[in-house]
């Protein structure tokens, strides 16, 4: 007999990934009705069905379901997580510039090891672009958000998936600090035998091409 099951689901599972800070108990997904699905689009509501069968299987008392967002570091095959510093440390434009999507306001950046330092952003009347216009300037050049070639990893544009990266932490779950995800992601691309851009994230090429278009 299993004393205790746990189950590693997705945050896809929710019915809505607009709101900020939700916790567990928000609404899910229709349960997906069928054994196999039909594309990508069905991912939450799948999952919502596997939740539904290992709590029907073995309880509320003897299930942990864990309903993780976004996996990186080290391993991470989607090159998400590892595009970013990668960028950083082999920046593709002249003088090392780097490709960014606007912010509304830029943090301070953690140190990383074998990453330069960010500059600050200089202090140009057309140095703040709206959001928007940027968000639809990278579409027009047929860059993508969030995954995929030709890319800009991790970018959500669509505030209505804003609650994607923002939800509860109530479990007692540590985290380590990002800067030390990003250093084992980057070690582990240069540990690769095609280090480099993998997966997710725009070509060298592809930078220095959006870089010119945009001086």
């Amino acid at each position: 007999m299993v004393e205790r099951y746990l189950f590693v689901s997705s945050g896809n599972v929710y019915a809505s990934q607009e709101e900020i800070g939700q916790n567990e108990d928000a609404l899910r997904l229709d349960p997906l009705d069928t054994d196999v699905m039909a594309s990508m689009e069905d991912y939450g509501a799948a999952k919502v069905a596997c939740e539904n069968a290992v709590l029907a299987g073995f309880g509320n008392s003897r299930t942990v379901i864990a309903r993780a967002g976004l996996i990186g570091g080290p391993g991470d095959l989607s090159g998400r997580s590892g595009y970013w510093p990668w960028q950083f440390a082999h920046p593709s434009g002249n003088n090392g510039a780097v490709l960014l999507p606007d912010v509304p306001d830029v943090p301070d950046v953690p140190d990383v090891p074998d990453v330069p330092d960010v500059p600050d952003v200089p202090e140009l009347p057309t140095a703040v672009i709206d959001v928007r216009d940027l968000a639809a300037w990278l579409a027009d050049h047929g860059v993508s958000e969030w995954s995929g070639p030709r890319s800009t990893p991790l970018r959500l544009a669509d505030r209505s998936w804003c609650g994607m990266n923002a939800r509860s932490n109530e479990c007692g779950l540590e985290l380590r600090p990002l800067s030390d995800t990003l250093a084992a992601a980057l070690h582990w691309e240069r540990t690769r035998d095609n280090a480099g851009p993998h997966g997710a994230g725009l070509t060298d090429s592809d930078e220095r091409e959006l870089l010119a278009a945009l001086t």
